[in-house]
């Protein structure tokens, strides 16, 4: 089974907020350079998250456990916020479609 390595290139700074796991570059302040280490990580949380299998409190946890001295901790609704933002085309559960009548009715009938 092979294994997804996900691809992070730099990027630049579009304002005074640098996102998680992300992190200003020292030769060029308006550069932000990937943590490869942490972005994994949060990749890991992601997936663990979409499962089911653990909540977005307990992987903030998680993380903050892994990272609590070299990079700033997160809150579990900041997580949440990430990992939506981050990973949104992966996200297509939440958009919810609308059932219609009939199907509702034929199901009662059967």
């Amino acid at each position: 089974m092979a294994v997804l390595r996900l691809k992070w290139t730099t990027r630049t700074k579009k304002g005074k907020y640098i996102p998680y796991g992300w992190e200003v570059s020292k030769y060029d302040q308006k550069l932000l350079i990937p943590r490869d280490d942490v972005l994994e990580k949060l990749y890991d949380a992601y997936k663990y998250w979409k499962s089911g299998d653990y909540s977005h409190r307990k992987l903030a946890e998680w993380l903050n456990s892994m990272f609590s001295e070299s990079h700033r901790p997160v809150h579990y609704n900041g997580l949440l916020f990430i990992l939506r933002r981050t990973f949104a085309k992966d996200l297509k559960r939440y958009r919810v479609k609308p059932e219609t009548a009939s199907t509702d009715a034929e199901t009662k009938c059967a």
